[in-house]
């Protein structure tokens, strides 16, 4: 029988929001500009669909909640470059039709930010995690977390491109998959239609080869992390995804870990990266640290200040990757 997910004025919000950034995006897209970029001052791509999804969540979570802001990636300036008044054109005519209405410019939103206060409580949101995948019509995730003085007490990840098979190979039409978690409450697949859980997603023992959820674009992480798995001695393999699926991914039993080792110039992850994320595969079973073996700390701002590098994965193989972790770090060092 199935026991129903633990509900609440929270978790029952955070579904909203992230539903109304899949329409955003979804609306977004149909258009030329879609999934044009521009390129921020840090190098990083943003598009007219991550500006919509982040101005249609905290419209939501203002409604439904009262909520000053959150503690997003996107902001008012995020849009720029020649095409940049079209796009935000776009971007406002989107979230105006996923949020049912809106008095005014819908992307005045993107300046409603709240402190990341874990006393008081805050959000915290990756409107497109993977905007790389994003442009290129491949997987991406719409990301929420609430955070307290005690770490993430609710996540959700909106998967609008995964089919409900987990066959990665195919690249599935919004709204896609729903997944959720609750501190102590366990995760939870949820019909992205009406929002209603469908079943408890919880890990099986793991079996075959290992199976290493690594980034598809090449790098000095990607290889870090392959150099980990392979140095267990086991066999195992590379899943290719982008984003927050991952984590989904671990928690469904689809791939077995993730392993972000800090580089020779460690820099602190952002919260909105990983918050949803981990409490979604650890509410499924999995374990989770830094590269440390230390509790990941998302109590402490936008970043994980407190940690450097993470691994989530399978229990059984937690302690073995933290070692092989600290090895190559020690390698490098020396």
């Amino acid at each position: 029988m199935l026991r129903p997910m633990p509900s609440s004025s929270l978790l029952e919000a955070a579904l909203r929001a992230v539903s109304a950034s899949v329409r955003a995006i979804t609306l977004v897209t149909q258009h030329p500009l879609g999934r044009v970029p521009c390129i921020k001052p840090d190098g990083s791509p943003v598009t007219a669909g991550d500006v919509a999804a982040q101005a249609a969540a905290a419209i939501v979570l203002r409604r439904e909640l009262g909520l000053e802001g959150v503690v997003g990636e996107e902001s008012p300036t995020s849009l720029e470059g020649p095409d940049a008044d079209a796009m935000r054109a776009l971007a406002s005519a989107a979230v105006a039709g996923a949020v049912g209405g809106f008095d005014g410019d819908p992307l005045e939103a993107l300046a409603w930010k709240a402190p990341p206060d874990a006393r008081a409580g805050f959000w915290t949101l990756d409107p497109i995690d993977g905007t790389k995948g994003y442009r290129s019509s491949r997987h991406y995730a719409v990301c929420l977390a609430h955070v307290d003085a005690h770490g993430v007490t609710h996540g959700v990840l909106g998967l609008p491109t995964l089919v409900s098979d987990m066959d990665l190979a195919r690249i599935g039409e919004p709204p896609g998959v729903l997944i959720a978690a609750t501190r102590g409450g366990g995760s939870w697949m949820h019909d992205p239609a009406t929002l209603a859980p469908l079943r408890r997603v919880q890990r099986g023992p793991m079996q075959g080869c290992l199976r290493l959820l690594n980034s598809v674009e090449p790098g000095g992480r990607t290889a870090r992390a392959a150099a980990v798995v392979e140095s267990l001695g086991r066999p195992w393999e590379t899943v290719a995804v982008d984003s927050q699926l991952k984590y989904a991914l671990v928690a469904l039993g689809a791939g077995d870990c993730i392993v972000r080792v800090p580089s020779s110039v460690p820099r602190a992850e952002h919260g909105w990266d990983h918050a949803a994320g981990v409490l979604i595969a650890t509410e499924a079973g999995a374990a989770a640290s830094d590269a440390d073996g230390r509790t990941l700390d998302f109590t402490l701002g936008e970043d994980l200040t407190a940690n450097e590098g993470i691994i989530v994965c399978d229990p059984t193989v937690h302690a073995l990757l933290v070692d092989a972790v600290r090895a190559q770090r020690a390698t490098t060092r020396g």
